[in-house]
């Protein structure tokens, strides 16, 4: 006799869809309504396939004032998307220093790293974002090591890493 196995899926609301591409848009007016005066959705509510909530978004695309609100409204400030970056991780290559100041002013740890080993100052340089950088550097921020030598993007090149033994 075949085995009948059910998956019980989520289904989010169309608010909590909203809320989420409002908060990576960076509407405050619309996550506002939909938080404070319609209080149809809770901000964690959403979570994305790699793990990306509405905080998380509001904090990688430089939105101080949509994250501020958001958590203000109980979103998680130590959510992490699927490869456990976390909300500074994901600001420190953002456009905005201000969310980076906020995260750090909330006690989010400066030298935390996802599970690759990156952290929030890699990140920085890699984005050639000085000012995110040294704000960082500024509030203790740990210089990387050069620990990993990645292989080359390029395919053809992978051979000499035993990425194709």
């Amino acid at each position: 006799m075949p085995h009948v196995v059910l998956f019980v899926l989520k289904m989010n609301s169309e608010e909590e869809v909203e809320l989420f591409e409002y908060s990576r848009r960076g509407n405050f007016e619309e996550v506002h309504r939909l938080l404070v005066v319609d209080k149809s959705v809770k901000p964690d509510d959403y979570e994305a396939y790699d793990g990306s909530t509405p905080f998380l978004m509001a904090c990688r695309n430089g939105h101080t004032d949509v994250a501020k609100l958001l958590l203000e409204h109980g979103a998680n400030i130590n959510a992490k998307t699927e490869d456990l970056s976390n909300c500074l991780i994901l600001a420190s290559a953002g456009r905005s220093p201000e969310t980076v100041k906020l995260l750090l002013e909330k006690g989010v740890d400066v030298n935390y790293a996802n599970e690759d080993g990156v952290t929030a100052l890699e990140l920085a340089k890699e984005h050639e974002r000085s000012d995110v950088a040294n704000i960082l550097r500024s509030a203790g921020a740990a210089e990387p090591e050069d620990k990993r030598e990645l292989p080359p993007a390029k395919p053809s090149e992978r051979w000499q890493y035993g990425a194709f033994e």
